[in-house]
């Protein structure tokens, strides 16, 4: 379970009191929160990857004037200057 979790990522502070729950009620409500938790955690990062992705992407491709797309963005030419 230990190879698991740490390969999911999981810090070490987070496993161990997931581990002693399971010792102590043999139930596994402990991992599933914990699991439940990481994914949450990890959804929100993609999310808000995926969101600064988007933002980099029109800035990279917008006219810094008129905010449209520029000619060299869309046609993959390079302008100098």
């Amino acid at each position: 379970m230990i190879y698991l979790l740490r390969r999911a990522q999981y810090p070490l502070p987070q496993i161990r009191p997931v581990l002693d729950e399971l010792r102590r009620s043999g139930g596994t409500d402990a991992l599933r929160a914990a699991v439940a938790t990481r994914r949450s955690s990890l959804t929100s990062r993609a999310l808000a990857l995926v969101e600064a992705a988007g933002h980099l992407h029109d800035g990279l491709t917008a006219d810094r004037v008129g905010g449209t797309a520029s000619p060299s963005a869309t046609t993959g030419e390079r302008r100098l200057g």
